[in-house]
């Protein structure tokens, strides 16, 4: 009696199986002409038209990403002196070697990006590091000693000429 009713279940249950497989195969290969899958947009609306842009912006204009050298998603960004992609330097003034935004600077020698170990550190009577301008015997810096010679020839001496032009003690 056991043997007979599994039999039986079996006998039943496949071909209800059988039945099952074919209406299925049969609906999905022609379905019903009044039934349209709906397909929800990137927003949700069923049979909407949104979509994502190169941006990943639902409904986007692909401009939203898009960096200063016109690349979505590219890295360009415009620096402090309003240059795409720049280094932010080219706007910054240029040091003594031409360098913009550069750190050289002219020593107390002169010299560009120099040590201060050039030259003399002591200035010469111009203000000159390292000058060799000197005050002269008529106290003129860089005078030759002759713009306060008296009429003897002596520096800062006593004779001047008189109105007869000749030369007398003063």
């Amino acid at each position: 009696t056991t043997t007979t009713a599994t039999a039986a279940a079996a006998t039943t249950a496949a071909p209800a199986t059988t039945t099952a497989t074919t209406t299925t195969a049969a609906a999905a290969a022609t379905p019903p002409a009044s039934t349209t899958m709906a397909v929800a947009d990137c927003k949700g609306v069923l049979g909407g038209s949104s979509k994502y842009d190169v941006c990943d912006v639902c409904g986007g204009d692909d401009s939203s990403c898009i960096d200063c050298a016109g690349e979505p998603n590219g890295a360009a960004v415009v620096d402090d002196c309003g240059e795409c992609g720049g280094d932010g330097l080219a706007c910054l003034p240029a040091d003594c070697l031409g360098v913009a935004g550069g750190m050289a600077q002219y020593d107390a020698c002169d010299i560009c990006n120099g040590g201060n170990t050039e030259c003399s550190m002591s200035a010469d009577c111009n203000g000159v590091m390292g000058g060799a301008a000197v005050y002269d015997a008529c106290d003129v810096c860089g005078g030759d000693g002759t713009s306060c010679v008296d009429c003897q020839g002596t520096p800062n001496g006593p004779y001047i000429y008189d109105m007869y032009d000749a030369c007398v003690a003063g």
